[in-house]
């Protein structure tokens, strides 16, 4: 499943993040995947759906890579160096 190895590739990356909460809502029409990043004087959330789980999860985990690489560039030293 994408989930565990997306997060632990954020994780890599991202060695200031703290906590990443993932989780995954079925809807009428697909599924939501919720999705919480917090660093150093940083949080992120995210909604993303999908017709399919696996595209949600995909799609949280990519915007959330964006958002933590556009913060680096502003803020590096809270999003590439461990706490």
């Amino acid at each position: 499943m994408p989930s565990t190895q997306g997060v632990q590739a954020l994780q890599r990356r991202f060695p200031a993040v703290i906590c990443c909460r993932l989780g995954v809502s079925r809807t009428d029409t697909g599924f939501v995947a919720h999705l919480d990043i917090l660093l150093p004087q940083h949080q992120i959330i995210l909604n993303r759906a999908a017709p399919d789980c696996d595209t949600a999860l995909r799609a949280a985990l990519d915007a959330a890579a964006e958002h933590l690489v556009a913060i680096a560039k502003r803020d590096p030293q809270h999003v590439l160096k461990a706490a």
